[in-house]
């Protein structure tokens, strides 16, 4: 019988990896969808180069803070992994 594939269970690192498969740095996932409630709070007026850059700028600023803490969490706070 084949071993279950071992999951990490931390907030850092829950969205390790997508549905197919394909690894995600830790807090990707939580960086989109914290840069999703970004946007709605802050929404600039302007035209579509303002609009574009907003989103742009935004969504890479979010992911670089989000990686950057998720990698930080995994190798500092010592959470146990466990094989589910």
């Amino acid at each position: 019988m084949a071993e279950p594939p071992s999951c990490r269970c931390s907030l850092s690192s829950s969205g390790r990896s997508s549905p197919r498969g394909t690894p995600l740095p830790p807090g990707a996932a939580y960086a989109t969808i914290f840069w999703i409630g970004f946007l709605i709070a802050f929404w600039p007026g302007g035209g579509v180069l303002t609009i574009g850059l907003f989103l742009v700028v935004s969504l890479v600023s979010h992911w670089i803070y989000g990686m950057t803490l998720g990698y930080v969490l995994d190798a500092t706070v010592g959470i146990p992994q466990h094989d589910v």
